[in-house]
């Protein structure tokens, strides 16, 4: 018999092992079948069962472990994890002191009894608990010292966060981890715009302006989540005819393990995305982040996809085309810019913060008023309804227009790279080359043609120079002097 139960044993932490955790389940109760007391299938169990998120399960079976052997270490801390996952960070703090009580060098307690404290808004005694928590295990550097930067944002203490963070990110580039950088980039930009604020709270296209009040407690996406990186510093309700539409800016590792900043949008019961910037695949080797998104809209129609096809074409084209009217940096190529973020320095190349705050909720809203599905259109906007119908009078049959050669092959040399973008920003010394202004004082800053691309200027490094948007303007089509 105690053969069969090592085997068994055996088998389901190999499974584990594999995060195959419902199958090890299975070998840890054929273990329980033979012997229900058995301590190390029921923590093995237990373990699993968290992993998988079912917590309350997990607690029953932790539970059942105490009462075999109350003086269990690994059943109090598992607990007091349960309880932590379960929100119930008084309970987890007794269960974690008790553990405390049998190995008062556990790393793994103080860690997760810091979470608790912080949770219950004892931020001094949560960094505390970090900090023994370091002392019995450096090896958890990273996991712990995180923690550490957030504790030490909610006291205040930007800076020591930022320290912490850079330590951190230090650590990923020795060891060439790129997940560890990434997610320090990610938190330093989140801390950013979590203390950056709407001027005015209001939003403006040209001339039109949105005034939008601050807060609300629906749920939309993930704006509830821990794990959230701006939690919900950032939520507006902005007054329109058809109602309420409200915005969650939110920040966070997606499915496809990048990190990205999205903004969400709820009017009138219908809810979604409206518009996303990558922070992991639009950053380069030297740690700047072209905060830049291709224009583009992914309705499904039935019928002729050919049409369906032109109908997103000219969407794209259309809203472009409003952007560049409107100032936004729009590249030939339909990519929008929003701003370049250093990574080392910690800010922006070319804007201010609360600019690329502006920036990236405005054109959310009026990507939301063409995609023609998220519940609102702008009264300011001609109607999706006229859009749709110009679409149908595409004919498939026709013949693309024939563009000259010499035409089409001069067009892509227009669009300016994000690289030489940044390399011309770092050469004016990250000022408007005319009026010496940078983001300091409140403006953006465009990489320019200094002889014109209309006559003739190439898209050359010595031909581009940095301007603000208001010198930018009032050159227009001519030559720099």
């Amino acid at each position: 018999m105690k053969d069969d139960v090592e085997d068994l044993l055996l088998k389901g932490s190999i499974l584990d092992e594999q995060t195959k955790y419902e199958e090890a389940i299975q070998f840890y109760d054929a273990v329980l079948q033979l012997n229900p007391e058995h301590e190390k299938a029921l923590l093995n169990k237990g373990l699993a069962l968290i992993s998988i998120q079912k917590n309350n399960e997990a607690l029953q079976i932790f539970e059942k472990l105490i009462s075999v052997n109350p003086n269990n270490f690994f059943a109090w801390v598992s607990k007091g994890v349960v309880f932590n996952q379960l929100k119930k960070y008084n309970e987890a703090i007794e269960s974690l002191d008790k553990a405390l009580l049998f190995d008062p060098n556990s790393g793994y307690a103080f860690y997760n009894r810091g979470i608790a404290l912080f949770a219950l808004g004892k931020p001094e005694d949560a960094l505390d608990d970090y900090d023994r928590a370091l002392t019995y295990n450096p090896s958890h550097f990273i996991a712990i010292n995180l923690k550490k930067s957030l504790v030490l944002e909610a006291l205040g203490q930007f800076e020591a966060a930022e320290e912490i963070r850079k330590s951190i990110k230090a650590k990923g580039m020795k060891h060439d981890n790129h997940d560890i950088v990434d997610e320090m980039d990610a938190h330093t930009f989140a801390n950013i715009l979590k203390n950056t604020q709407l001027v005015n709270n209001q939003i403006n296209f040209g001339k039109f302006v949105l005034r939008c009040s601050n807060g609300f407690e629906d749920i939309i996406q993930y704006n509830h989540k821990d794990w959230q990186l701006l939690g919900k510093t950032h939520q507006y309700i902005i007054p329109l005819l058809a109602g309420d539409l409200k915005l969650a800016i939110q920040l966070y590792y997606n499915v496809s393990n990048f990190w990205r900043l999205f903004c969400f949008s709820k009017i009138n019961g219908v809810s979604g995305m409206l518009f996303s910037v990558n922070l992991s695949t639009e950053k380069d080797a030297k740690g700047a982040i072209f905060l830049t998104q291709k224009l583009k809209f992914s309705g499904r129609f039935t019928g002729n996809e050919k049409l369906a096809a032109a109908h997103r074409r000219m969407k794209q084209s259309i809203f472009a085309e409003l952007l560049r009217k409107l100032h936004y940096d729009v590249t030939d190529n339909n990519d929008v810019i929003l701003g370049i973020f250093d990574t080392n320095q910690g800010k922006f190349v070319n804007t201010t913060p609360e600019k690329f705050l502006e920036d990236f909720i405005a054109i959310s809203i009026l990507k939301g008023h063409f995609m023609g599905n998220k519940g609102y259109e702008l009264e300011i906007m001609p109607s999706y309804n006229r859009i749709q119908k110009l679409s149908e009078s595409y004919d498939a049959n026709i013949d693309p227009i024939k563009i000259p050669e010499k035409f089409v092959e001069q067009k892509g040399k227009r669009t300016i790279s994000l690289s030489i973008r940044y390399k011309v920003l770092i050469r004016d010394g990250r000022k408007c080359v005319m009026c010496g202004r940078s983001p300091e004082d409140g403006i953006k800053l465009h990489v320019d043609h200094i002889t014109p691309y209309s006559l003739g200027g190439l898209t050359a490094f010595e031909n581009l120079q940095t301007l603000c948007e208001e010198c930018n303007l009032g050159k227009g089509n001519r030559f720099s002097c």
